[in-house]
């Protein structure tokens, strides 16, 4: 495989370290190993788990490179991402204002990014391999993107079902994170069937009916919203966990439906 050439050096020299390149030059077949990079301020190894579970408290991601902004060299580190295409997971914990260079990034299973004003999200609508996406304190009061990309994940996987002798699960998005992003609405999600754990903590949301159909919500985080109606809640059968604590209810009659049903964790406040 040919010779990768950084335009950002501090980049570079911190990707021969993190995968032991002794040699002058880093090549494609180097940086294949890959999998997962998380690019930080300041030094990190790790990172929570952010998905609810009741081992999650106990659980940290470890990406293959972690990057210290402040060791690059001139701020080209991600013009320098376009080598790494084929990763599957990707930690942004820096502030950026443009992430369209991840239109590319097909492989990619899970998106983890926190402070970014960026304002085109398009770009999301190409990753059909993702799986978990998680904003925090971004930009992203749109929700349309994931709409439109889980409606091609599913046609994508309606194709493969027909084919004679396989077996496909759905192998779309299931997690969703968007904490304190500037979202209201959320119809958007009314095609995302198959989500298990959602989490629009801090945003705008006071009409929450667009995910009372999504039949495989396990996990459900609504705090710090402006919710007053929860009567979607009382139509989701199998749901295990629910937070909605910091909102304007005062009727939780509707939550009587899940008395004999897996509801065991009920946040209310």
């Amino acid at each position: 495989m040919g010779v990768v050439e950084f335009k950002d050096r501090g980049f570079e020299r911190s990707v021969k370290e993190l995968l032991n390149i002794k040699s002058e030059r880093i090549t494609a077949e180097d940086l294949s190993v890959v999998k997962g990079i998380m690019v930080t301020v300041g030094k990190a190894s790790g990172f929570p788990i952010p998905w609810i579970g009741d081992s999650a408290a106990f659980s940290m991601i470890f990406p293959d490179i972690t990057f210290n902004v402040n060791d690059s060299d001139n701020g080209q580190w991600i013009a320098d991402m376009e080598h790494f295409v084929h990763i599957k997971s990707l930690h942004i914990y820096v502030p950026t204002i443009n992430l369209s260079f991840l239109k590319g990034f097909y492989n990619l299973k899970e998106l983890y990014v926190l402070g970014s004003d960026n304002k085109e999200w398009s770009f999301l609508q190409s990753l059909m391999s993702l799986r978990y996406l998680y904003l925090q304190n971004c930009s992203f009061s749109d929700l349309s993107p994931i709409g439109n990309l889980y409606i091609e994940q599913f046609k994508q996987h309606e194709r493969e079902r027909t084919e004679p002798n396989t077996f496909h699960i759905f192998n779309g998005l299931e997690k969703l994170y968007l904490e304190n992003c500037g979202i209201s609405d959320i119809t958007p999600l009314v095609d995302c069937k198959f989500i298990n754990d959602l989490n629009l903590s801090h945003n705008e949301i006071s009409d929450i009916s667009p995910i009372k159909d999504i039949s495989s919500l396990y996990y459900l985080t609504l705090r710090h919203n402006k919710i007053s109606d929860i009567n979607p809640l009382g139509e989701i059968e199998g749901i295990y966990f629910i937070n909605i604590r910091h909102n304007q209810i005062k009727d939780i009659s509707a939550l009587k439906k899940h008395r004999s049903s897996n509801l065991s964790r009920l946040f209310l406040a």
